[in-house]
């Protein structure tokens, strides 16, 4: 016979999901003690990206959300096998990385679909990259016929130091005006800007987004929300040419040689 939801189930459209935070990770005791730190350096001019909360609550409020289902969600308290909590284990970069793809990438590729919109996430060899580039960066914002849109770089939350070199770097080579660093648990995003009119490059950055983060109006966005605005933006403006010192250049290696 067929199955029934259990009662109380709930069907989620695009704007209930992007305000669902995202579980905790489930950690092993034999997990990496350190991470791939690559001898690059980040020397341009960094500022805070002005009202990023605000520009996020303002697009979610704004938006004119379709109704279609996206999901399902049972009713909680759930059994402690249901799939509604994390039931795999990390312990490395790669499985992070894994977790990410599937509670980001899978929802946020849903949830813009369902909005008409043409935007996914994906490797970056599922990208259409017109130079040839031999670097592999983590992650990508692109759209369904692989242009990229968004660069993006994935740490594990227990490895330190993270730092904004890596990005940037990709953010410059790519010619793409957004990008962000995750460690799942913690997420920056950034943004290009020449508003300054001196002739450089300014990164911006912003706060940084807590995976577990709900909404609270004037105060937090959820990861989700974040990463709907942020694609928005980048698909009605994705390029940028970086305008980089020609002193310090804009990422360095060990060195002080400009890359």
């Amino acid at each position: 016979m067929p199955f029934s939801p259990p009662s109380g189930t709930l069907a989620l459209d695009g704007r209930d999901l992007v305000l669902q935070p995202l579980p905790d990770l489930q950690v092993g005791p034999g997990s990496t003690k350190s991470g791939a730190i690559h001898d690059v350096f980040f020397v341009g001019q960094l500022a805070p990206w002005p009202n990023f909360i605000n520009d996020v609550e303002n697009c979610f409020r704004l938006f004119p959300w379709a109704t279609s289902v996206v999901d399902v969600h049972e009713p909680l308290p759930a059994l402690p096998h249901s799939l509604s909590y994390e039931q795999t284990y990390v312990g490395d970069e790669h499985s992070v990385q894994g977790r990410f793809t599937q509670l980001i990438g899978q929802a946020m590729g849903g949830i813009f679909l369902s909005q008409g919109l043409d935007i996914r996430l994906g490797d970056f060899k599922s990208c259409t990259v017109e130079k040839e580039y031999q670097k592999v960066p983590d992650t990508m914002m692109r759209n369904a016929a692989g242009a990229p849109l968004v660069v993006g770089e994935e740490k594990t939350p227990w490895a330190r130091p993270h730092d904004i070199r890596q990005p940037a770097m990709y953010m410059r080579d790519l010619e793409l005006k957004f990008g962000f660093i995750s460690t799942y648990e913690q997420t920056v995003f950034f943004c290009q800007d020449d508003s300054v009119g001196n002739n450089q490059t300014v990164l911006l950055y912003s706060p940084v987004i807590e995976h577990n983060w709900g909404y609270i109006p004037g105060r937090t966005v959820t990861l989700k929300q974040a990463m709907f605005y942020l694609g928005l933006q980048a698909s009605a403006a994705p390029h940028f040419t970086t305008s980089e010192s020609r002193t310090t250049g804009w990422v360095t290696n060990g060195d002080g040689e400009k890359l």
